[in-house]
């Protein structure tokens, strides 16, 4: 008699899990999102982000220029949405983001910090008048718009105020 009972309560015990797991029925395959495998309804945004050979190429592609300070080497030329410049520049030890676009009064740095210190400056190139610096503790951001066109210059490691000064050009 005991074993019957145990027999019968491992059937249930099987017949339970069975029930409660669905196995041997085929509603899910029913209720299953069909994938669709056509390449061409990919709905990602595309990369605003264009990288380029040269700055000429950067140029043609957003039409804005840019004059590239004197005694830097460039690292990195690219173009966001067709509308802005950005180009990484190498200056002593120092990296630095150089970024213009057609639009002005804007932040165009592209970095969103809470900075320490904000003032106005005298630039030292005749043509600009005066930068915003903002900076917490060497990092920072330099920031005008000549009447036409916003600029900004980054540097993500630091830089020293005076030779980041002096790659402020129209």
């Amino acid at each position: 008699m005991k074993r019957t009972t145990l027999v019968a309560m491992a059937l249930l015990l099987v017949l339970g899990i069975v029930l409660i797991t669905g196995c041997g029925t085929d509603d899910l395959a029913d209720s299953e999102v069909p994938i669709d495998e056509d390449v061409e309804s990919n709905t990602q945004i595309p990369n605003p982000v264009l990288e380029h050979e040269n700055v000429e190429e950067m140029i043609a592609t957003t039409g804005v220029p840019m004059t590239i300070p004197a005694g830097v080497s460039v690292i990195g030329v690219r173009s966001i949405d067709e509308r802005l410049n950005e180009v990484e520049v190498l200056s002593g030890a120092t990296t630095y983001v150089l970024r213009k676009s057609g639009s002005t009064d804007e932040d165009i740095s592209g970095v969103h910090e809470m900075w320490e210190t904000t003032e106005s400056m005298p630039s030292l190139h005749p043509d600009v008048d005066e930068v915003t610096v903002s900076r917490t503790g060497d990092a920072g951001v330099i920031l005008w718009d000549d009447g036409q066109f916003a600029h900004s210059i980054f540097a993500p490691q630091g830089f020293d105020l005076d030779t980041a000064l002096k790659l402020v050009v129209p």
